[in-house]
């Protein structure tokens, strides 16, 4: 007789789930070499921070599994996607079909054709999910006519709407429109839209010791002035020199996360050299598609709950590691820093 083999899914998760990969693997690497400053938001995690699933997270998860009666059903979700929607999918054994981004953040074009598409191979296309102000992880908003001509279409492709507002309970940086447009839950009239968020699961939150006053100054610094100090910081850096023009960022005007492009591969083995070698930890884009797809040269950026001298050396320790790569040497930090780095 032979010995009965455990499912690997009940061992370790993360050897065949690539979502829990890329979690797995920041976490790991974030262990290695705790004194790196963390770019990458969410790592590294504090256990004593760290609080237990609640609805916010379960509301994504139970409109999943609502969806799905039969092997036939799909999701899709705009590309890159936010990673808890990839896993919860995954649990509800509901496929996930890419969408295009583009620059009004989704391809409406790719949408309808990747509706009809898979209709044609004998599929039936559920939802839409997508995150309308600061996707995550990209950081792109819909505007409104976008948001007007998206309810239009899933109405002519009778498809339902996932909105997640990860960002609803906090303040956010809206330096480029002061206004933001109206959630598309507001605007549907013809009862498309489920309404989810996943707040306490993709944003910082405060130590629960802290009183109201203390976190209303602590979310202004998350959600409001570290993004615009990463920003400032990427264009001192970046934005003159020998690597001007060869590096690029977004300025999303709300949101946590800005995405660098860079003229080199940016992967997993990099990030172990950025950590050890550098002192600073972020996350590859590459790990918000699925393998094989994602943009080989993009990485994504947050500030979090640092404070702005931390996010400062930081970026002086990417700028380094982003000089070295692309041929522009400066001095490189000291390669005890990722080990022995003064908090």
């Amino acid at each position: 007789m032979s010995p009965s083999r455990t499912p690997d899914t009940w061992i370790a998760p993360a050897r065949v789930d690539p979502v829990l990969r890329s979690t797995a693997l920041l976490d790991e690497v974030a262990d290695r070499y705790p004194r790196a400053v963390s770019l990458a938001a969410g790592r590294p995690v504090d256990p004593a921070r760290a609080e237990p699933a609640d609805g916010h997270q379960e509301a994504l998860a139970h409109a999943l599994r609502a969806l799905r009666r039969s092997d036939r059903d799909v999701v899709l979700a705009v590309a890159p996607t936010y990673i808890g929607l990839t896993r919860a999918a995954r649990l509800a054994e509901l496929p996930v079909l890419p969408v295009a981004d583009g620059p009004r953040g989704i391809d409406l074009d790719d949408l309808a054709a990747q509706v009809h598409g898979a209709r044609a191979a004998g599929l039936r296309p559920r939802a839409l999910y997508l995150v309308p102000d600061f996707a995550t992880p990209a950081g792109i908003s819909l505007d409104l006519p976008a948001r007007h001509e998206l309810l239009d279409l899933v109405a002519d492709l009778d498809l339902l709407l996932l909105e997640d507002d990860p960002y609803g309970p906090a303040p956010v940086s809206t330096t480029a429109d002061p206004h933001r447009p109206p959630a598309l839950h507001t605007l549907d009239t013809r009862r498309r839209v489920v309404h989810v968020d996943t707040f306490t699961r993709s944003t910082p939150t405060p130590p629960t010791t802290t009183n109201t006053p203390d976190r209303t100054t602590w979310a202004a610094r998350v959600y409001l002035h570290n993004p615009r100090h990463l920003l400032e910081g990427l264009a001192a850096r970046f934005g003159h020199g020998p690597l001007a023009g060869r590096v690029h960022w977004h300025s999303p005007a709300g949101g946590l996360f800005t995405v660098l492009t860079v003229p080199f591969v940016v992967d997993d083995a990099l990030l172990e050299v950025s950590a050890r070698e550098f002192g600073v930890l972020w996350t590859p884009m590459a790990h918000f598609y699925d393998p094989g797809i994602g943009p080989a040269h993009r990485l994504r950026l947050s500030g979090g709950a640092l404070d702005p001298a931390r996010i400062d050396a930081g970026l002086d320790r990417l700028a380094a590691l982003v000089g070295d790569r692309s041929g522009h040497h400066s001095r490189r930090p000291d390669r005890r820093a990722s080990t022995h780095l003064v908090p």
